[in-house]
């Protein structure tokens, strides 16, 4: 069994447009989520959950970061995050394997700590 961290970046915003994409200190929001779990040892593998053609291409640089596209059903506004959790989770399962723990990291929530 695996434990997966999933950072869903979905296109879009209103307030913001391109937020995800967005930088701070050079690196985009999603970035930030990126970097933070690979610091953590238990995370098996990072999915990003995204309907953003800049953010997946983005995260090819990252060889340990798989990319999940979003069905357009789960990418407006009004998309809930476990309906997005969920879509990840059946098609990381059928691919790869049961997942026991699901780590959930907001792009828009960059400022996290590992502590020990």
């Amino acid at each position: 069994m695996k434990t997966i961290a999933v950072i869903p970046a979905r296109k879009g915003s209103t307030r913001l447009p391109n937020k995800n994409r967005k930088k701070l200190n050079g690196s985009s929001l999603v970035e930030w989520s990126i970097k933070f779990a690979r610091k953590l040892k238990f995370i098996d593998d990072t999915i990003v959950s995204t309907n953003d053609k800049i953010i997946t291409s983005s995260n090819r640089k990252y060889k340990h970061v798989k990319t999940i596209s979003r069905p357009k059903n789960i990418s407006g506004r009004n998309a809930k995050t476990i309906d997005v959790i969920l879509y990840v989770l059946r098609k990381y399962e059928k691919k790869f394997g049961k997942v026991e723990t699901v780590l959930l990291l907001q792009p828009t929530s960059p400022f996290r700590s590992v502590k020990k």
